[in-house]
């Protein structure tokens, strides 16, 4: 994965509250919020959980593989299952200009056009794979400050959330200036 490996794209957050406690305790903390999710769910929805920096279907943390003084690594994953909506807005049509032609009406009955994207759900989402994003996290416990993997707000939000529910901490964006205090030692950010 790119954290352990190779060129990334990062943005950075300060860990805010008292210090962490040790680093076991977190170890069984992102235990308590590891990923839950199946591949072979039939649930439409996202699904979001903790997983190993190493492997995303690796939810067995232990201090050995999550802990590398003085950073805690792991990583967020979220899975999707989903239709594509153009496939969706496609399959409904054809099968309402079926109906009307099987019917002989000149418009779709109220209520059918959900009724044909649930049938059409239940054909396509049991064999759907979801799709799947994985973004890495490598906190600091000295200096506090959090490195997140993604270019992306929306991974970012997912992973604050996620940082919040898990560690009861707030992670504050650091810009460049707080970010030249917050790696000085003894000054903290404003």
């Amino acid at each position: 994965m790119s954290i352990a490996k190779g060129p990334l794209t990062l943005r950075r957050f300060r860990a805010e509250g008292a210090p962490p406690p040790s680093s076991a305790e977190l170890v069984e903390l992102l235990k308590g919020d590891a990923f839950r999710g199946r591949l072979r769910d039939v649930r439409e929805g996202e699904h979001t959980g903790w997983v190993s920096l190493h492997n995303l279907l690796d939810t067995k943390f232990t201090t050995d593989r999550t802990y590398y003084p003085p950073y805690l690594l792991f990583a967020l994953r979220t899975d999707k299952k989903a239709i594509p909506p153009a496939l969706m807005r496609a399959l409904i049509d054809q099968r309402s200009r079926k109906l009307l032609a099987e019917t002989g009406l000149e418009r779709v009955p109220p209520g059918a056009r959900e009724e044909i994207k649930e049938e059409i759900e239940a054909e396509y989402l049991p064999g759907a794979l979801p799709s799947i994003s994985v973004v890495e996290v490598a906190w600091n416990l000295v200096s506090g400050v959090v490195l997140v993997a993604t270019s992306s707000e929306r991974g970012s939000e997912r992973v604050r959330k996620q940082f919040s529910a898990t560690f009861s901490r707030v992670l504050e964006p650091l810009g460049p200036s707080r970010v030249v205090l917050a790696t000085d030692g003894e000054r903290r950010a404003p």
